[in-house]
């Protein structure tokens, strides 16, 4: 599961690229008119990369330095 990718980590930026992997990979989609499976399967890994980026750039600087 993608999840066991991040747990126990060390969550940063490093984590991005086998994070999009990890979903990409195990992502079950359908395909209908409008997507493609390999699109949607890209979109959600997008889409999980997109949301750890930017709650790691919400927490920059948040250490109480």
């Amino acid at each position: 599961m993608a999840e066991a990718v991040l747990e126990g980590a060390c969550i940063g930026k490093e984590m991005l690229a086998p994070l999009y992997k990890a979903v990409v990979t195990q992502f079950e989609a359908y395909g209908d008119p409008f997507a493609t499976v390999e699109y949607k399967k890209r979109a959600a890994g997008n889409l999980a990369a997109t949301e750890l980026w930017k709650a790691l750039e919400g927490n920059a600087g948040k250490s109480g330095h």
